[in-house]
């Protein structure tokens, strides 16, 4: 009986341990959305939708990413960076783009509109919320404390 219990109660613990390991996305992949371009698009397939961007740079010793990175600027507060060609990060920073994510959220909206399409963040610093993807990609916003004014969003890589 007693083996019976010990057996019953490291199984538990286990599987306890098992669960506190589990990463639950707050979001999917299909979440990460901004400017109707999604994490992972092709610069072909923005291009198309943007055309050419008003500045672009283009470097192979990024300080965050590895591989051969460009940095597409379209007008003053959006920009979009590729990782050997595809989409790895978005960024509005302007208010009145009309840059949105994919369920209406824009720089210039509340933090209080932000958990109405999202939830609750999962990550809360005191000026930066991040939503998390089940991968290393996620929505984050930057926010005005004092008036819970958003005034940067980003999705994608996190890294």
């Amino acid at each position: 009986m007693v083996n019976v219990v010990k057996n019953i109660l490291s199984v538990m613990v286990f599987v306890f341990l098992l669960m506190g390991n589990i990463c639950f996305a707050s979001i999917s992949k299909d979440d990460l959305v901004l400017g109707n371009i999604h994490y992972g698009d092709s610069l072909v397939q923005v291009e198309s939708s943007y055309g050419s961007p008003d500045k672009e740079t283009l470097t192979m010793k990024h300080p965050l990413w590895n591989g051969i990175i460009r940095e597409a600027r379209y007008g003053k507060g959006f920009l979009v960076t590729y990782r050997n060609g595809n989409v790895i990060f978005i960024q509005s920073f302007e208010d009145n783009n009309g840059i949105e994510t994919g369920k209406g959220l824009s720089v210039g909206m509340s933090t209080e509109d932000a958990i109405n399409l999202y939830g609750e963040p999962d990550v809360k610093y005191l000026r930066h919320w991040i939503w998390e993807t089940d991968g290393n990609e996620g929505l984050s916003i930057s926010f005005d404390n004092n008036t819970n004014e958003i005034f940067f969003i980003s999705v994608g890589a996190l890294d």
